[in-house]
């Protein structure tokens, strides 16, 4: 199966919400996540023109900002570029509509609307009022076009507001009737209809197209805005032979490829409907997940963290194993990365596998430039690997993770309680990261708003997605810059920002340096006391001067970075001569501290230190990305120690009470 194909199959689907307009949480009209009607395209419009039935015009409206509507069109102006781009069939641009401003663009407007007009009561009515009616000279009666001078001669008003107004304002009409259908010549289902019957009227078979399908007529303009941030871009393209598009190989457009009209709608339909309700865009590239078969859009988006994969997951299955995962999602540290792939791993038997036999499209669109849109990656996978492959991946990169998860809180008070707040919640989990906190792990805290920052992340994706469903290595330059970006916690800002980029990197290398390696040699998550890595002990050691110092000024109430922290580059640089420095700092802490703690701290860095094999511990080169794993799990395994004693001790007082 082809993209092709798969859009084919998908549009099957879903064609029975074509016209279905989908509707915003504010109630607004979202043309975006609507399935467009074959030859029908968004247009943006400002001007409503309001008529009864006899063409006469009752009301204009002029919008503060654009409305897209769903409005007929050609194969020709449904990609129309160049110089004179043709007109489309009913609503469109004022320059058209407009019987003075353009002569030549509104004889062949009203030339394609009196062909397809017939006896319909509001095409004639919408033909009567464009043929008769200056729609600028009326909205400028209306005082929607004002000039800036004040003219008494109304022609030479009508002349001035002409020039000044944008004659690509969009136009749309509606029509009064005694008719049960709306006056909304966009909302009308029977006229969507009516011109998509004129549109596929019984033309001679010319065989089989490219896709296999039958041939009717041959496209020779293709769809445009597709994508969003990339209007003009064309996924297919025949339209300049000057530059070799095709020359070379063939004489004409028609010998490289022939689609069939019918079919390319279909096609660009359906990829825009997925890429408006299942795309995630990042600058002018988009990434597109789907089910071909059924359900397009249930599906587990691969760039989400474990959490969320999860949550996604239990939407679309329904198990008991999942209902007690949803119970349980506040619980902390929960290993979401494990249960997740037990699950996938349960579909996997012969019963369950017949239900989850889709297949599931992973494709990667690019606008390289205004004109093209690229496929730069593509997939296709039975649902049941799909799975797999995602689930794999969150447990090899599991580590433990915080999560910030907006809520909307509703207040309590009677008066306020419609007005809802966004509410951060911190949420505690062991899995993957996101796509996005890999990105920001290894870009840094820079500024985000700058395209370079786009670029980044966009890059990161494709490279994170190639690696998920295709090679399973992460890339190596990316796993680098994470690295040596939370080796400097004095470059943030904010030091729980560091915080969480630190989990991210471990998270990153935990997956890098366990990749090819047997079972027995690869690192865990769990804190491993028998590993004699010099890096991985070093980790440790400086997990325990920032851990013990953190508690003591936690008491005495101190906020400011340990010297661990704020030795952490220096000490990854040159660890044997900074740890004498670190161990200096610690002396004066450890003074005024009970002897039983002092002697905790004392002992667990002798164990550590016993570990370095022989010249090891006075080697002072600098130190591998083990060094953060072997910090992170010490620093862990110490704060829940401590946690589980204070708790024995909070029980044993309460029972003694």
């Amino acid at each position: 199966m082809s993209l092709w194909s798969a859009l084919l199959s998908t549009y099957g689907t879903i064609e029975a919400a074509s016209g279905e307009v989908a509707v915003n949480k504010d109630s607004s009209l979202d043309t975006k996540r609507m399935l467009s009607p074959l030859f029908h395209i968004s247009l943006k419009t400002r001007l409503h023109v309001i008529l009864d039935e006899r063409g006469d015009l009752m009301d204009m409206e002029m919008d503060g900002k654009d409305v897209s509507v769903i409005v007929p069109c050609t194969q020709q102006s449904l990609g129309r570029s160049g110089k004179n781009p043709p007109p489309h069939p009913l609503c469109d641009k004022i320059i058209y509509v407009d019987s003075e401003l353009d002569t030549k663009k509104h004889a062949k407007y009203v030339e394609l609307l009196d062909g397809w007009k017939g006896q319909d009561v509001k095409l004639n009515a919408i033909y009567t009022y464009v043929t008769t009616h200056s729609v600028v000279e009326d909205a400028v009666g209306k005082g929607l076009f004002q000039s800036k001078q004040s003219k008494t001669d109304e022609k030479e008003k009508w002349s001035q507001a002409s020039t000044q107004m944008d004659p690509k304002i969009g136009v749309r009409f509606s029509v009064h009737t005694l008719t049960d259908e709306p006056d909304e010549v966009w909302m009308d289902r029977k006229l969507q209809k009516r011109w998509i019957d004129y549109c596929m009227q019984a033309d001679t078979s010319k065989g089989i197209d490219s896709l296999g399908e039958p041939l009717f007529r041959a496209v020779s303009n293709f769809p445009k805005n597709i994508v969003g941030v990339a209007g003009n871009a064309k996924l297919i393209s025949s339209n300049d032979d000057k530059n070799f598009t095709y020359r070379g190989r063939f004489n004409s457009a028609q010998d490289a490829m022939q689609i069939d009209d019918n079919t390319c709608q279909k096609v660009h339909a359906a990829l825009k409907w997925l890429i408006g309700n299942n795309g995630r865009t990042i600058d002018k590239q988009t990434v597109v997940v789907w089910a071909v078969e059924d359900k397009p859009t249930q599906v587990v988006q691969p760039s989400v963290n474990t959490y969320e994969a999860l949550h996604n997951f239990s939407k679309i299955e329904k198990s008991d194993q999942i209902n007690q995962l949803d119970k349980a999602r506040t619980a902390v540290d929960t290993n979401y990365a494990k249960r997740f792939h037990n699950i996938v791993r349960g579909f996997a038997d012969g019963k369950k596998l017949a239900g989850h036999s889709k297949t599931i499209v992973v494709a990667i669109f690019d606008a390289a430039s205004k004109g093209r849109l690229s496929v730069t990656y593509y997939i296709e996978l039975p649902q049941y690997e799909y799975l797999e492959h995602i689930a794999s991946w969150h447990e090899e990169a599991a580590w433990p993770l915080t999560y910030s998860k907006k809520e909307k809180k509703q207040d309590s008070t009677e008066k306020s309680k419609a007005k809802a707040k966004d509410e951060t919640k911190e949420i505690s989990y062991i899995g993957a990261p996101s796509f996005l906190d890999i990105a920001d792990c290894a870009y840094g805290p820079r500024n985000k708003s700058k395209k370079n920052y786009k670029d980044f992340c966009k890059n990161t994706e494709k490279q994170l997605i190639e690696a998920m469903f295709s090679n399973g290595i992460l890339p190596r330059p990316l796993a680098v810059s994470a690295f040596h970006r939370v080796l400097r916690p004095q470059s943030y800002d904010d030091l729980s920002v560091w915080r969480h980029d630190f989990e991210v990197a471990c998270s990153i290398w935990k997956k890098t340096l366990n990749q090819n390696k047997p079972e027995k040699e690869q690192i865990s998550m769990a804190l491993d006391t028998r590993r004699k890595d010099r890096d991985y002990l070093y980790g440790r050691l400086l997990a325990f001067a920032d851990y013990w110092e953190s508690k003591i000024l936690a008491e005495r109430h101190i906020d400011r970075p340990t010297i661990a922290v704020k030795l952490m580059t220096t000490f990854a640089e040159r660890p044997y001569s900074t740890w004498n420095v670190v161990c200096s700092h610690m002396a004066p802490y450890l003074q005024s501290i009970k002897s039983a703690r002092r002697f905790e701290y004392e002992n667990g860095i002798d164990e550590v230190t016993d570990m370095f094999q022989e010249h090891q511990f006075e080697d002072n080169s600098a130190l591998s990305p083990l060094f953060l794993l072997g910090y992170s799990s010490q620093r862990r395994a110490l704060r829940q120690r401590f946690t589980k004693s204070n708790e024995s001790v909070d029980n044993s007082v309460e029972q003694g009470e």
